[in-house]
């Protein structure tokens, strides 16, 4: 739960969610730093499985399948590589009916494994969310997920605090 890209969307998610009277749970495999604190102060469940180092292993698989076995959630959305891996294989074990996934960036262009991995999760994966066309090719040509399980939402710029900063020139680059 560090203040990143990624972390700073699942919060605004999260808001959305409970704002619209939805009841959301926040699940993250490491532990958390300063979006936690904002998480607590908003009143937004938050709980974290793994630890500071590191959230590999299979006790987070086991913790999270148990969680989703008693909570029952009707979707899971998961978040980057490490997220998605341990959260859509527990998902997909405690039969969660819709499972989501955003792919921010693009894997590892030398880890095959990865790629391959992801290919079979977006097999089980309801909706693979990307943030541009570009990723939307990469996970319809290299992880082989059918296009129609694919969506790209741009990720949204909050642009009233974005005063000062001079405009680009016609041809894109800076003054």
């Amino acid at each position: 739960l560090e203040s990143h890209g990624a972390q700073n969307i699942v919060l605004d998610i999260a808001r959305g969610l409970r704002d619209g009277g939805i009841p959301v749970r926040v699940v993250a495999v490491r532990m958390g730093g300063i979006l936690s604190e904002t998480f607590t102060r908003e009143g937004i469940e938050w709980m974290v499985f793994g630890n500071v180092r590191r959230a590999w292993g299979f006790a987070v698989l086991r913790e999270l399948l148990r969680f989703y076995r008693a909570a029952r959630p009707s979707l899971v959305h998961t978040n980057l590589w490490v997220a998605g891996l341990f959260g859509r294989i527990a998902a997909r074990l405690a039969r969660v009916p819709v499972i989501v996934h955003t792919q921010h960036k693009p894997l590892d262009e030398d880890s095959r494994l990865q790629r391959l991995i992801e290919g079979a999760l977006g097999r089980v994966t309801s909706r693979t969310v990307t943030i541009s066309d570009a990723l939307v090719g990469e996970v319809t040509r290299g992880h082989r997920i059918p296009r129609r399980r694919v969506t790209r939402i741009h990720n949204g710029v909050e642009t009233a605090g974005l005063t000062g900063i001079p405009p680009l020139s016609e041809d894109n680059s800076s003054p």
